[in-house]
């Protein structure tokens, strides 16, 4: 790959693309691909916040020396909550993949009637061939791009719902200890940024 090809720009840009697949989705009339997004990453940010405050409650009982049938039933109420946020996920996701497909099935039709329209002289271009194919490799599988599109708004979701979380967990933390962090953190982000060029 040459330089000039590294540093070509796409066409769309992020919110183009995630505009497009939006409107894939409500125009396939599966609206519930985006709620089964959201609420997938409502449920893992719950699994992980219940994970996070399982070990400190349990350590809590033990320092109270709190009786056995109290710590018993924190063990089992976490237990319980868990296997439910679990169970609630993996559904979350199951129900998703009918959503996804269908669509990536939009999207192939919205290809096939481009390529039933385009004009004839178009159809043996080398740039649109390529295009083309491009595009069909794009949507031949279940973990493709215009699938894995979806698993990647869940995460962006459950990043940034994450980290305003522990945003106001971190506002009981001592000032200077937020300032080191964000400090580290810039710092980091600009020397993998400079890495990377």
């Amino acid at each position: 790959m040459s330089m000039n090809e590294e540093k070509k720009k796409p066409k769309y840009n992020m919110w183009q693309s995630t505009r497009y697949m939006l409107h894939m989705a409500l125009r396939s009339h599966l609206p519930g691909v985006i709620v089964l997004c959201v609420l997938g990453s409502v449920l893992q940010v719950c699994i992980s916040l219940t994970q996070l405050f399982l070990s400190p409650m349990i350590l809590r009982r033990v320092e109270e020396a709190a009786p056995l049938a109290e710590l018993a039933a924190t063990i089992l109420v976490f237990s319980v909550l868990l296997m439910v946020l679990n169970g609630a996920n993996t559904y979350a996701d199951i129900a998703m993949r009918a959503g996804k497909i269908s669509v990536r099935i939009e999207i192939i039709k919205a290809m096939i009637l481009k390529r039933g329209t385009t004009s004839y002289p178009n159809l043996e271009a080398q740039k649109l061939i390529k295009l083309q194919k491009k595009a069909f490799q794009a949507t031949e599988g279940n973990n493709r791009a215009t699938e894995a599109v979806w698993q990647t708004y869940s995460d962006i979701l459950k990043n940034i719902a994450g980290f305003i979380i522990y945003l106001l967990m971190l506002t009981a933390v001592n000032p200077v200890i937020i300032a080191i962090t964000v400090v580290t953190t810039v710092a980091g982000y600009i020397v993998n940024r400079h890495n990377k060029k």
